[in-house]
């Protein structure tokens, strides 16, 4: 009897074993894939190598404890050089349970593109229980920055600053200062830069290359550069600027180029803020009073010296006469000079006259005297370089006292007068 229930006992145990294993195995030929997802961003990067961080991300949508174990990221380039890989510890997953897992690793890419780069991943996921066992291929997601990051690459900016100076008589500098600013995180090169320079009509009229340059991460450099122009190049409105180049940088072994092309234009100054300033100053006017039936006349010589090596043509030469009583001024006469050229190292002379009626030297304003205290003589004239179109505008102002009004006596006295 004993015996008997001994082996009912032994028959539904294993009744039970083979039933709960039944039920194991198909929960286990059910069983999901986990979701993976690797992202892969740069942490660090430097024109030898990166920095990769890679985060791991796995959810066990099953109902039962499952493995992954082996997981191994591989890159290598189209050739099969290996670039850099990733080896992960084997973690235990618990049901409907998500854990991250972060590792870093340094990549290389030795000249390749990272779009061209090839990455493998290989893994083992399953489970076992008792005498069953259970393994499936591991889908993941890839997620990476790396790529974007390289091809991505942010333009330097820059700003331009212009001057012209040293004029001479055929010919003008051009000054550039150029402001380069690099807006990445990492080091670019600027290979060499070529300028050129175009009217409004697109006619060029000038060019230069400046040569390359390095900046380092979220910094700033000037560069300056210089080219003539012809001097009837500044009868235009405008100089239109093309500055070209390639902006290039080295990140983890691999070199990324890309054309940079910037315009600047540049409205020509009037004439009168590009030379007035080296203008000659100096002359010399001399009056050669006498008197007349109906007043007096004088021949006017105005003398300019010209010290610089440039040929300056002077019109519209206005000569003007006014009576000066304390604090009263009044016209008394006018006249004009002859134009003419402003030769270099030279001393031009050029002549003119004027009168002045008897009536208004010697009738005084109310309560004045009949001689002025001074004669106020003003000589104006428009100013060029022989080539250019345009003029600008100068004058000079000397004053006169009346020791000349005595007998026949002639005066001839020189004035010396700067233009103002």
């Amino acid at each position: 009897m004993q015996k008997k229930i001994t082996t009912i006992i032994i028959v539904i145990s294993s009744l039970i074993n083979i039933l709960a294993a039944t039920f194991i195995f198909l929960d286990i030929q059910v069983m999901e894939a986990p979701d993976t997802t690797i992202r892969m961003e740069i942490f660090e990067i430097n024109s030898k190598e990166a920095i990769i961080q890679t985060t791991l991300n796995i959810k066990n949508p099953n109902s039962f404890d499952i493995i992954v174990r082996d997981l191994e990221i591989f890159v290598t380039n189209p050739q099969g050089k290996h670039i850099s890989s990733l080896k992960i510890d084997g973690k235990n997953i618990q049901p409907n349970e998500n854990i991250t897992i972060v590792e870093y690793s340094t990549v290389d890419y030795n000249g390749s593109g990272p779009d061209k780069l090839i990455a493998k991943v290989s893994s083992v996921v399953g489970m076992k229980v008792g005498f069953i066992e259970k393994t499936i291929p591991l889908s993941i997601k890839m997620i990476s920055d790396v790529e974007d990051v390289i091809n991505n690459i942010i333009t330097p900016t820059m700003t331009i600053q212009t001057s012209i100076s040293n004029i001479t008589q055929k010919r003008s500098n051009i000054n550039l200062e150029i402001d380069v600013n690099n807006p990445n995180t990492f080091d670019i090169k600027i290979e060499e830069i070529f300028v050129d320079l175009k009217n409004e009509k697109g006619e060029k009229v000038g060019n230069l290359t400046i040569p390359s340059l390095k900046l380092k991460s979220n910094k700033s450099n000037k560069v300056f550069g210089k080219c003539y122009i012809l001097l009837e190049s500044l009868n235009s409105k405008n100089i239109t600027i093309t500055i070209e180049t390639n902006v290039g940088a080295t990140l983890a072994g691999y070199e990324k180029k890309l054309p940079l092309k910037v315009t600047s234009i540049i409205n020509i100054p009037n004439l009168n803020e590009l030379l007035k300033t080296d203008f000659p100053t100096q002359a010399v006017l001399r009056s050669d009073y006498r008197r007349t039936l109906f007043g007096l006349a004088s021949a006017i010589t105005l003398e300019s010296h010209n010290p610089s090596d440039i040929e300056y043509y002077a019109k519209d030469i206005t000569i003007e006469i006014f009576r000066i009583d304390k604090n009263t001024r009044r016209k008394v006469s006018e006249g004009v000079i002859e134009s003419g050229v402003l030769k270099p190292k030279n001393i031009t002379i050029l002549k003119g006259e004027v009168r002045i009626p008897y009536r208004k030297i010697f009738i005084p304003p109310l309560g004045g005297r009949i001689l002025p205290d001074w004669l106020e003589v003003r000589i104006s004239a428009n100013i060029t370089i022989s080539g250019l179109d345009s003029y600008f505008w100068v004058a000079m102002v000397a004053y006169q006292d009346l020791h000349f009004v005595r007998r026949d006596k002639v005066y001839k006295d020189p004035i010396n007068v700067e233009w103002e």
